[in-house]
């Protein structure tokens, strides 16, 4: 098949790639462009440049990205991973992350529609359910806790919009990823971030330790993506849940790292650590990953265990990459 992936250089979005290249599909990868020709994490894949075609678009630009497709051909598939994705930044930014994150996918949207093109996954975010102490279920209410969570929930209602077009053709699908974590990921995210510090040594810098997350490895919600991607549901709309439906306090994950390394690790509580005291974080989440499960007969390949060490060994092999992050994060305010 013929598919385009836009944020293809990001954290999924690279490994999402390696695995369209891996089953043989021509993949056409949509990067920012960028005035030094960075591509993001599809550096880390082999040939890169000989195994799919790259194009650099701001995707808020309609008219490019029109172009950009027009170009490509006859496409089947469209997956729509770019987002401006930091919570705390979206606070900072928040001009910014609305009008990125949402005119990113009106541009995609629009193009689906123009183009017929048969199959759009969008990807979404847990974040949008905001703190919820029961399983979560695709029907649960929406609660955005920040601007970055407000942008996905709008992104979301244009997808349902342009599904109910009377010209559409285009299958629409929305995955709300709970936590992906693995490699490739940055240290503004909480499991490479206690990594990191693990391998530099035992004391742990936090913000604080009573929130809980459910955990699921990259390799995990790329096979879930591309098995969304190949059905055949005829639906022309669909949400599903991708998480491993195992929640895992803060606290636990450090015991887990902790043993991952080696090492008995000591926290030390630094208030708001690299976030922004504007907002309240997501506290607990749990997903209810049930539909998706049930209609794919769907398995995690990966254990929690396995995940850690795959992340503790790719964080050991490009330590120059996490030291300049760690740097950005603890003193020049990155997000």
């Amino acid at each position: 098949m013929r598919i385009v992936c836009t944020g293809a250089g990001g954290f999924i979005g690279s490994h999402l790639v390696e695995k369209l290249i891996g089953e043989g599909h021509e993949v056409h990868c949509i990067l920012r462009y960028n005035s030094t020709g960075n591509i993001g994490n599809l550096i880390y894949i082999k040939d890169i440049t000989q195994k799919a075609k790259l194009h650099f678009c701001d995707l808020r630009d309609t008219d490019h990205f029109r172009n950009i497709v027009k170009g490509v051909g006859s496409v089947d598939i469209i997956y729509h991973l770019a987002a401006s994705n930091s919570v705390p930044y979206s606070f900072d930014a928040t001009d910014f992350v609305m009008e990125n994150n949402i005119k990113s996918t009106m541009s995609v949207l629009k193009v689906c529609n123009e183009f017929k093109i048969p199959r759009c996954i969008v990807m979404s975010t847990s974040e949008v359910y905001g703190t919820c102490y029961e399983m979560i279920k695709e029907t649960n209410h929406y609660y955005a806790q920040s601007v970055y969570a407000a942008s996905k929930i709008a992104m979301e209602k244009l997808v349902e919009a342009y599904s109910g077009y009377a010209n559409n053709e285009t299958q629409f699908t929305v995955v709300r990823g709970f936590n992906t974590y693995g490699d490739r990921q940055s240290l503004r995210a909480i499991v490479p971030w206690i990594m990191y510090q693990a391998i530099k040594g035992n004391e742990i810098t936090l913000g604080g330790e009573n929130s809980a997350r459910d955990l699921i490895h990259v390799y995990d919600m790329v096979k879930a993506l591309y098995l969304v991607g190949n059905s055949h549901n005829s639906s022309v709309f669909f949400t599903y849940n991708i998480g491993s439906g195992v929640t895992l306090k803060i606290a636990e994950i450090m015991e887990l790292i902790g043993e991952s390394t080696e090492k008995g690790l000591k926290v030390k509580y630094q208030g708001a650590l690299h976030r922004n005291c504007k907002f309240k974080d997501v506290e607990y989440l749990n997903a209810d990953n049930s539909l998706f499960f049930n209609m794919f007969d769907f398995k995690a390949d990966v254990g929690i265990k396995m995940g850690l060490l795959l992340l503790k060994n790719f964080i050991v092999s490009n330590l120059d990459r996490y030291d300049v992050e760690y740097d950005l994060i603890m003193n020049h305010g990155w997000k």
